[in-house]
């Protein structure tokens, strides 16, 4: 078993559990009366697999409803790419041909 990767954590003080609040009248949080929420993201309509979070960056599969780089335009299977601090977007990975539809 490698160290540190068996789902366990000595840290103390984490938050059981997140309040979050959104601004009236849509779907954007409210960060100034959030509580326990370090930043946020719109991701597409699915998500896939479990959030990663390694060397800073948090990786999380989606799909492409919402999308944030022109060169990937369509249905596609989506990687995308955030810091861990500041929740700014890096990057994404599109794959076409892992097209996901609504339902499927």
């Amino acid at each position: 078993m490698i160290p540190g990767r068996d789902m366990y954590s000595p840290a103390r003080g984490l938050p059981d559990h997140f309040d979050v609040k959104f601004k009236p009248g849509g779907e954007e949080v409210d960060m100034k009366s959030t509580h326990n929420v370090k930043w946020t993201a719109k991701l597409g309509s699915q998500a896939f697999g479990n959030v990663v979070v390694s060397g800073g960056k948090i990786f999380i599969g989606t799909n492409n409803e919402n999308p944030r780089d022109p060169q990937h335009q369509g249905d596609h299977s989506i990687l995308l790419c955030f810091d861990e601090k500041t929740g700014d977007f890096l990057w994404q990975l599109g794959d076409p041909q892992t097209c996901v539809r609504k339902g499927e």
